[in-house]
Order: C-alpha cells, then sequence, then structure tokens
C-alpha cells in the first residue's frame, strides 16, 4: 500500500532536525493532503455499508494519496538538499585551500570533487524526470543523497584537518606576497646598482 514508513519517515526526520525541530510547510502540506485521502477511503467504506460503491472511488483515492507520498518524498529530498549544498558550500568558502589535494593522500578532494559533480547532476535529472517519470526521478534523488552523504561523510572525518587547512592557506597567501615584496625590492635595488654605473 503506502510506503511511509521506510524512506519518508526517515527524511522528513532529518528534514525536521535540519530545520530547527520544525517540519517544512511544504511537507506539512503533503502529508495533511495524503491523509485527507486516506481518510476519504474512510468515508467511502462507511457509505459503501448502506449504499452501493465501486472499487474504483477507492482506487481513486488511495492513488492520489500515493502521488502526495511521492511529492512529499520529493519535498524531503529538496529540502535536506538545501541545507546540506548550504553547508558544503559553507565548508568550501570558509576553508579551502590547495592543501585539500593532500588531505588524506588526495581522499578529502577527489571524493569532494567527483561527489559534488555527482550530486549536482543527479539533483537536476531528478528534478527534470518528477513529472516524466517518478520511479526514475528518485532513483536520481537517492543517487544525489547518496553523493552529498559521502561529501559530508569526508568531510566529517577530515574536519580537523580541513580547520587546519584556512591556516595553511593563510600562511602559502603571506608566502607569495613575501616573495613578491623581496622579489621587487631587489629588482629596485639591482635597477639602482645598474643606474649608478650608468
Amino acid at each position: 500500500m503506502l510506503d511511509y514508513g521506510s524512506d519518508v519517515k526517515k527524511l522528513l526526520e532529518a528534514v525536521k532536525t535540519r530545520n530547527h525541530g520544525v517540519y517544512p510547510v511544504n511537507c506539512l502540506n503533503e502529508i495533511r493532503a495524503m491523509n485527507d485521502h486516506i481518510a476519504r477511503c474512510y468515508r467511502l467504506f462507511e457509505d459503501a455499508q448502506s449504499a452501493d460503491i465501486d472499487d474504483i472511488s477507492f482506487q481513486k483515492e488511495i492513488s492520489k494519496a500515493k502521488g502526495h507520498l511521492q511529492r512529499l518524498k520529493y519535498d524531503c529530498y529538496k529540502q535536506w538538499f538545501v541545507y546540506v549544498v548550504e553547508d558544503i558550500r559553507y565548508t568550501r568558502h570558509k576553508f579551502y585551500s590547495s592543501y585539500w589535494q593532500r588531505i588524506g593522500n588526495g581522499e578529502l578532494w577527489r571524493v569532494y570533487s567527483e561527489n559534488w559533480k555527482d550530486g549536482q547532476k543527479y539533483e537536476m535529472e531528478a528534478k527534470i524526470n518528477e513529472s516524466i517519470d517518478a520511479s526514475k526521478a528518485e532513483e536520481y534523488y537517492k543517487h544525489a543523497f547518496v553523493a552529498y552523504n559521502k561529501i559530508t561523510n569526508v568531510f566529517s572525518k577530515y574536519s580537523r584537518e580541513i580547520k587546519i587547512s584556512q591556516w595553511i592557506s593563510f600562511f602559502e597567501k603571506i608566502r607569495s606576497v613575501a616573495v613578491w615584496l623581496i622579489i621587487t625590492i631587489c629588482i629596485a635595488v639591482i635597477t639602482e646598482v645598474i643606474n649608478m654605473f650608468v
């Protein structure tokens, strides 16, 4: 029948946790609409006791409830992606340096770069396929979920090194400015020495 207990409940709770303990309004609207169609089935069942109601009405309501459940899954994935992509972008913006390519013998950079592209690609494909092929869209959402999770896991694994990389980047910039400054001073001194003899 309806597949609320497996994937959706876990996703919904993950989204609620990231949303400061509050369910997002778009998810609540889908749950309300799904429950409304299920309640209509009970009403049809009660009416069926007194009248001759066919099975088509039940199937129609169940089908609509399944549609709302599917949209609830989509909304949960989209909402979760908003949070996790924001975290990934924040981490990259705040802590990125060329040192990332050396962390974990290159594991951090490899996992980040491969899965970032995959996550973006799968998320876009899922959005495109929502109205075309629901099962394909759900598979793409799951692939994007896995890709983004790999990034957050590798960020957690190397969180200490990532924070240190910010300082390494800072000192690399200072070193490059110092080298530039020394070269400029040397060129100026050489120019003055040459001008003295000319």
